[in-house]
């Protein structure tokens, strides 16, 4: 007799399940009950497991493809991921305080190549060398040539390297005072004014309409040094000539022209005075000299709001003082703008400077160590404006090269 067998229905299947699951609970747990499914969950978590744990291996395998640790090979200067920079020195890779410090003991202006810590691990170390707080980063040649300046506002000054006003005009003046010398300051420079005790001192300050009104500038006196000095005031010799609106002064060695103002105070100073013709002029000759240390012309008196001393060693007034970083220590400015480039090489004349981006003045040794550090045709640079900024340490290949403590 032929049986037909007949198709399971859902019902069946789901029935079957859920008494093989009662089977496992009661041989895993001891509990036929069912309340919960407790083994339904652990099967879930091992399966996101096994899902979390091949997108890992995946990734892992696409990073060591794609991106693999970087090997700096035989560079002389590393620097890691983390930013930890290493200089190679005597078969040993030594930490190094900064990129300027780095290129003195390779002596070459070389840039760091980057690698892994990782690759860096099995490689022989050496102890923690270079010159704290020598800059950090170096503007790339060609550096660019600034303007260099300092702006006395208030109680700061600030040295700038940047734009700055023009220069005064040659009827404007300034009356500067440091400690108990006063200055008279011109588009041509600075010279002092005699004490007001003396003939010539009253004098020039009555010719010059100085008086107690007069506003007066009190910068630092290391700021005035660096406006350009002029010989000093003094006192002539000799005969006063007058021929028809000329002045002269006659001299053992022959003839000065006068201004009028130093014909006033050369008067007042008691020389004798004569009428001479033009033509009786010819018979001397010009004097050794060319000018008199005598104000040429009066001066209209500026106020002293927000001077500049720039580079040529010429003053300014007015402007905006541009924003600044303060600076510390015990130098004279108080704060540095400039562009943030990096440190800048500079020939000060006297040899070449490393100025950084935060103010601070680092004389380079020897024309060695400029190289090293990249500075191949630095940019003229005024000494007086840069001394104002703090200093910091020389830079040389032997204080690189020392062990920190």
């Amino acid at each position: 007799m032929n049986s037909v067998l007949a198709s399971t229905t859902k019902a069946q299947v789901s029935g079957h399940q859920f008494l093989t699951r009662r089977v496992e609970h009661g041989v895993v747990l001891g509990d036929v009950r069912m309340i919960s499914d407790p083994l339904g969950s652990r099967r879930r978590a091992v399966l996101f497991g096994l899902i979390g744990t091949a997108i890992i291996a995946a990734g892992s395998g696409a990073l060591a493809i794609f991106a693999p640790a970087v090997d700096p090979g035989d560079a002389s200067i590393i620097r890691t991921e983390s930013g930890a920079l290493y200089v190679r020195a005597n078969d040993a890779l030594h930490p190094v305080a900064n990129e300027a410090s780095a290129r003195l003991v390779v002596g070459a202006p070389e840039a760091a190549t980057k690698a892994s810590a990782s690759v860096l691990g099995g490689q022989q170390r050496g102890t923690p060398i270079g010159i704290v707080g020598a800059p950090g980063i170096i503007a790339p040649h060609p550096q660019p040539e600034l303007q260099w300046s300092a702006v006395h506002d208030g109680d700061t000054v600030t040295v700038v390297a940047g734009t700055a006003p023009a220069p005064l005009l040659d009827d404007q003046g300034l009356l500067a005072r440091v400690d108990s010398r006063m200055w008279v300051v011109t588009s041509a420079g600075r010279a002092e004014l005699p004490p007001e005790d003396t003939p010539l001192g009253r004098s020039m300050r009555r010719r010059l309409n100085i008086s107690v009104d007069t506003p007066v500038w009190e910068p630092p006196g290391q700021l005035l040094s660096a406006v350009k000095e002029l010989p000093p005031y003094r006192e002539v010799g000799g005969t006063l000539l007058e021929t028809g609106g000329e002045y002269w002064l006659q001299q053992d060695s022959g003839l000065l022209p006068l201004s009028e103002l130093q014909f006033d105070i050369a008067r007042d100073l008691g020389l004798p005075v004569r009428s001479a013709d033009p033509t009786e002029l010819l018979r001397f000759p010009d004097a050794v000299r060319h000018v008199a240390e005598l104000p040429l012309a009066p001066v209209v008196w500026q106020e002293p709001a927000r001077v500049w001393v720039l580079g040529d060693g010429k003053v300014a007034l007015g402007g905006e003082t541009p924003p600044g970083v303060a600076l510390a220590g015990m130098a004279t400015a108080s704060a540095f703008a400039g562009p943030s480039i990096g440190a800048v090489g500079v020939d000060t004349g006297h040899g070449v400077v490393l100025v950084t981006d935060y103010g601070t003045t680092h004389r380079v040794s020897t024309p060695i160590d400029a190289v090293a550090l990249g500075i191949v045709e630095p940019k003229p640079a005024p000494w007086p404006i840069l001394a104002l900024l703090p200093e910091g340490a020389e830079l040389s290949r032997s204080a690189a090269l020392r062990t920190q403590g």
